[in-house]
């Protein structure tokens, strides 16, 4: 039995590559959910960092991700507001700046359950749906040469992910500000990364 942990993960939506999505498909942020309940999109966890090592330890051995040891970082809630710091752990894959903080900031968050935009992306009747909460299941695609087997390299780990949860959503531009705000370090400055919507619940549920 593992006991509770911080976690924190870099993802990229993703489609198969005889299977692209038609121009206009996106119409917001959303879509991205939308996308990957239907398996239309699947996120490719590029890194994870967690505080605890049994986890971590767990999860690049049976699950093949690309998990890292950080024992000091912050994934905290504390008056709906959100404090995050995260560090480059050392021989991290595709890190030049493996020492330095990569995410660091306080943001606000609201109880928002942005139902217009929602339904762009779902439809009304979906939408309706979650009203008590959504249970859901998406394919995650993990990177090669992860898992300790001799030939590791040559695929990429497929596994389904499942969560229960009842989503609240803060646009970026609400939740920071000149006191809150989000610094970016490592490949998120390197990809110029800027986020636009927090999707949040402190009581989600995932395995």
């Amino acid at each position: 039995m593992l006991n509770p942990y911080k976690e924190f993960i870099i993802t990229i939506a993703t489609t198969p590559r005889n299977r692209p999505l038609p121009a206009g498909t996106i119409v917001n942020a959303y879509t991205l959910l939308q996308l990957y309940e239907d398996k239309l999109a699947f996120p490719y966890i590029y890194k994870l960092w967690l505080d605890k090592e049994l986890p971590t330890n767990y999860g690049r051995e049976l699950l093949g991700c690309d998990k890292y040891l950080d024992k000091n970082m912050k994934v905290d809630f504390d008056s709906k507001c959100l404090t995050v710091e995260c560090s480059h752990a050392k021989g991290e894959l595709n890190a030049s700046d493996a020492e330095g903080v990569f995410i660091k900031g306080k943001v606000r968050l609201y109880d928002s359950g942005h139902v217009p935009s929602l339904m762009r992306a779902f439809g009304i009747g979906r939408t309706l749906g979650m009203a008590a909460g959504v249970q859901t299941s998406w394919h995650v695609v993990n990177p090669p040469g992860i898992m300790n087997r001799s030939d590791s390299d040559k695929y990429n780990p497929v596994w389904t992910f499942w969560v229960e949860t009842s989503p609240k959503f803060t646009d970026a531009s609400a939740a920071e500000s000149k006191d809150r705000e989000i610094e970016y370090g490592g490949e998120l400055k390197v990809a110029g990364f800027k986020a636009q919507l927090y999707q949040h619940d402190p009581n989600l549920r995932a395995v």
